[in-house]
């Protein structure tokens, strides 16, 4: 019986040893390696270096002329992606008129010429209001 407690009573010694050791207390789980971990921001206890006066001024003008200087150029940034959007939207408005003005235009005035068309052929024929046409091949 002896040699029983004398092994729980080193086991309980050995616990409040690491207890002492690294920590306040002893863990619940017996885990003594597992206890009063820190959270990152209590373990940062050091304070940074003070600054006068003039230092911090000289700061906050840099910041300011660095915001400003960035607030130009997202600017400027905008502006040249607004003009570039623009000029294509231009471009493909033209293009579309282009292509409208190339087309040759064959009224089908016999609606049974369509339905002895071929599938291919189908797929180019499309409607179109020939008075736009007329009126924009007299101008």
């Amino acid at each position: 019986m002896s040699t029983a407690t004398d092994k729980t009573s080193a086991k309980s010694e050995n616990a409040s040893k690491s207890a002492s050791s690294g920590s306040r207390r002893s863990c619940k789980s017996g885990r003594f390696w597992k206890c009063d971990r820190d959270r990152f921001r209590s373990v940062i206890k050091v304070k940074g270096l003070k600054s006068n006066l003039k230092q911090k001024q000289k700061l906050r003008e840099e910041k300011k002329r660095v915001k400003l200087i960035e607030q130009t150029m997202k600017a400027d940034m905008n502006k040249q992606k607004e003009d570039l959007r623009l000029r294509q939207e231009e471009n493909k408005k033209r293009k579309e008129a282009n292509q409208l003005k190339n087309e040759v235009v064959v009224a089908i005035k016999n609606p049974a010429k369509l339905k002895r068309m071929k599938k291919k052929q189908l797929r180019q024929v499309k409607k179109r209001d020939l008075t736009v046409v007329d009126n924009s091949s007299k101008k």
